[in-house]
């Protein structure tokens, strides 16, 4: 979100669990592995392993979820690689459930990972949106 023109639109993979404690409530974690171009041609690739909570309201067979993890990530371009960094993500989606252990939806991702250094000169903030089709399996 906060690259401007520097990156193009790129393309992500994830894999998560999550358990619920109640009919709303579970907890969890995912893995990312996310990839961008440069306008130089330059590959962006993160990978944020964040663990967190969810909120899932449903109404009939439309689930909802919301949710807020923390965790770390790796970044690494031009062939330099930040480990660790701080990786925090929120996001919310619409879901269909089309059986007992099947779901299929829409949901939307804001990521931020920070890159801090000793020397605060070179400090950056990555600001990622993503929005993706999702398919669940339910255990």
């Amino acid at each position: 979100m906060n690259f401007g023109s520097q990156l193009y639109v790129g393309a992500a993979a994830s894999v998560g669990y999550y358990y619920f404690l109640s009919n709303n409530f579970a907890i969890g974690g995912d893995a990312i592995l996310g990839y961008n171009l440069s306008v130089g041609k330059k590959p962006l690739v993160t990978v944020p392993i964040t663990f967190g909570v969810v909120y899932q309201p449903y109404i009939g067979k439309f689930e909802f979820p919301f949710m807020l993890n923390v965790g770390f990530a790796t970044v690494s371009c031009q062939q330099l690689m930040y480990f660790p960094a701080l990786a925090m993500k929120a996001s919310a989606g619409a879901y269909y459930r089309w059986s007992e252990t099947w779901s299929f939806g829409l949901s939307a991702h804001a990521y931020w990972i920070p890159l801090w250094y000793t020397n605060k000169d070179y400090n950056d903030n990555g600001l990622f949106a993503s929005v993706d089709l999702g398919v669940r399996y339910h255990f």
